[in-house]
């Protein structure tokens, strides 16, 4: 089967100076896990419910820490063609709860 078949298409995006506050009010407004982190037209990264939580951890105020800081970079993506059992047994070797599918470069 491919990813096609299974990916969730509802995306949320926001650029890497946004806050930690803008990313989770996003998060719980669209029930999104993840958020795409773009800079112009590239994908730079991804915020997880877990950067936030380790954010939280740090004591780090969320109005003015910026998503830049908590972001993972560039991160690994899956195509709409592959196998979904392949990029299943990519996440979980790579311990990944999200990740962002991408055609012709566009999430």
């Amino acid at each position: 089967m491919k990813v096609r078949s299974v990916f969730h298409p509802a995306v949320a995006c926001l650029g890497p100076g946004a806050s930690l506050s803008e990313a989770a009010s996003l998060m719980r407004a669209g029930e999104f896990g993840s958020i795409a982190i773009y800079e112009g037209d590239r994908l730079a990264g991804i915020l997880t419910e877990t950067d936030l939580v380790r954010a939280v951890a740090d004591h780090r105020d969320p109005a003015s820490t910026t998503v830049s800081e908590y972001m993972s970079l560039d991160p690994v993506t899956a195509g709409l063609d592959e196998d979904s059992m392949e990029v299943a047994e990519r996440m979980v070797s790579n311990g990944f709860r999200h990740l962002p599918v991408v055609e012709q470069g566009r999430l």
